[in-house]
């Protein structure tokens, strides 16, 4: 399961993905833009279920 909000800062708009399982955080990055952040995701999660996870 992963989520990415959006955060208001001083220089912008910014995309904070984090990956989790359950409850529980595993990664968090920020990014510029939310597709980055999305492709960021997915790469992360087909990782985890190559793991075996």
């Amino acid at each position: 399961m992963s989520s990415i909000q959006k955060i208001n800062r001083l220089s912008g708009v910014r995309c904070k993905a984090a990956l989790k399982r359950g409850e529980q955080v595993l990664k968090t990055k920020t990014f510029t833009k939310h597709p980055l952040a999305k492709a960021w995701l997915h790469n992360k999660e087909s990782e985890r279920v190559s793991w075996g996870d």
